[in-house]
């Protein structure tokens, strides 16, 4: 190693980064490591994310991210770079093999006030996240979308949300909401869940004026009808 690189490099306890927080926890015998610190590890992540076209490398690569993901300077870094982007442009190209592996990486992202920024802020992150609430798509993929929409709206991010939801009803021809009502008949209890979340917390973000003729809309649309049959929910409007 070259003296003008010790920047680049950092302590690490368990593969883990040693940080001030952390220093309490080395015991006698432990054995630290001299490795590459988060900010060039981020910086690394993103030119190798960006570099690959192999499916099976690309989830490799965000599979490899996830614990570096728990932390803010990796995160801060990897953001900074256009790192949302890139693995919503990766979902987007390969989306049946790394879509899961995407989203991980989205969700430890909004852990952090820098990563939540980058998506509370990105159109085409939420259009993504939000036309994969459909009944056509794998459950385990609505479900994590409809639960970080929910996070989103509460983070500076419901004009954004409404405002794609007008856009995909009027291209469909469809009343707004209408993909979150169908999957309140998906049959499966965490989206079901996660569906109801989201559409009460849609209500609450949304102005006094507006708020009743979307309430009319939604029983319109068959709301009240699915509340009746799931009779263990109850929201309050």
């Amino acid at each position: 190693m070259k003296v003008t690189d010790y920047d680049t490099y950092s302590l690490f306890l368990d593969d883990l980064p040693l940080t001030n927080n952390t220093l309490n926890q080395i015991k006698v015998n432990d054995k630290l490591k001299f490795s590459h610190s988060l900010d060039f590890l981020a910086r690394n992540s993103f030119d190798h994310l960006k570099k690959e076209t192999n499916p099976e490398n690309i989830k490799k690569v965000l599979f490899d991210m996830r614990q570096k993901m728990t932390y803010g300077v990796f995160v801060q870094q990897f953001s900074e770079l256009g790192g949302i982007d890139l693995v919503l442009d990766k979902i987007l190209k390969y989306e049946v093999n790394i879509e899961s592996y995407g989203l991980s990486v989205i969700r430890n992202a909004m852990s952090f006030n820098c990563g939540m920024q980058q998506v509370v802020s990105n159109e085409n992150v939420i259009k993504y996240l939000f036309n994969r609430i459909d009944r056509r798509v794998v459950v385990n993929i609505c479900r994590q979308a409809l639960e970080l929409l929910f996070v989103i709206i509460h983070y500076g991010g419901y004009a954004m949300v409404w405002s794609i939801a007008k856009e995909r009803a009027a291209e469909r021809k469809e009343a707004p909401l209408f993909n979150i009502i169908e999957v309140l008949g998906s049959g499966d209890i965490q989206t079901v869940v996660n569906a109801f979340t989201l559409i009460y917390g849609i209500l609450k973000q949304t102005p006094q004026p507006k708020k009743y003729k979307m309430m009319v809309r939604l029983k319109y649309m068959g709301l009240n009808v699915l509340l009746n049959f799931n009779s263990f929910f109850t929201i309050y409007f």
